[in-house]
């Protein structure tokens, strides 16, 4: 792309989504333990209201359980705290058992979900200050023709104005 004297390539995000704070206090991370986040909180509660529907609302701690294990990976690999497993268990028990349901109980999040998200961001020892996007900067890269106007921290809004000038427009 860069040698034919023609082509530009921009690769930029629309958004970033969050702010990370590492660390709790600790001088330590535990990085690792996100990788056992197979999901997101809103396909966990998906998951969480597809058992819903398949048990007609009967859902066990076992089922709810076995799932946090396997989409999040909470007790298998990572060791929960018992304070941790009595709040997820609270929470099962105030969200599961003994709850009419009706149709839109089917669409909604979970707080089973994101109290299984809050907990491992506990054991990985991290925070998250926004649940959605924020006004970070994100990544801009370029090559190519033009590269050169990208070289800057610059307004999203101004990157398709750059493109059309590169281009001659």
């Amino acid at each position: 792309a860069e040698r034919d004297g023609e082509t530009l390539v921009v690769i930029t995000a629309d958004h970033e989504t969050g702010g990370i704070v590492l660390g709790t206090g600790q001088y330590a991370l535990n990085l690792q333990a996100l990788k056992n986040q197979r999901m997101s909180v809103n396909k966990l509660s998906a998951k969480l209201n597809e058992l819903r529907q398949k048990t007609n609302n009967q859902v066990t701690w076992g089922m709810a359980k076995q799932a946090l294990t396997q989409h999040f990976g909470l007790w298998e690999p990572l060791k929960l705290h018992k304070r941790q497993e009595e709040r997820l268990q609270k929470t099962f028990e105030e969200t599961f058992l003994n709850q009419s349901v009706d149709a839109s109980m089917y669409q909604k999040d979970e707080r089973l979900a994101s109290v299984a998200k809050e907990i491992i961001n506990e054991i990985a020892m991290v925070g998250w200050m926004s649940g959605s996007h924020s006004n970070g900067y994100v990544p801009l890269y370029s090559i190519g023709i033009g590269a050169e106007k990208f070289s800057h921290r610059i307004d999203n809004t101004e990157i398709p104005l750059k493109i059309a000038e590169a281009a001659g427009w």
